[in-house]
């Protein structure tokens, strides 16, 4: 589905292009972790994202405070 949205055209929103395209190597970095425990994933996944990821930067508001 990411690749999908990657091909389509961005002229109106390079940052949509660049969003997409980041979740798309967060999606691949962590793979093998989310199909050994997908409910578990998310927010250990973005705590080891790179600290300028756009992803991160979107969602680190929703990491728990406890991790």
């Amino acid at each position: 589905m990411i690749r999908r949205l990657e091909g389509l055209q961005f002229n109106r929103s390079p940052d949509l292009y660049d969003f997409i395209h980041d979740a798309r190597r967060f999606a691949v970095s962590n793979r093998s972790i989310v199909e050994q425990a997908a409910l578990q994933v998310y927010c250990s996944a973005l705590v080891f994202a790179p600290e300028k990821s756009i992803v991160r930067e979107t969602f680190e508001g929703y990491i728990p405070s406890w991790i």
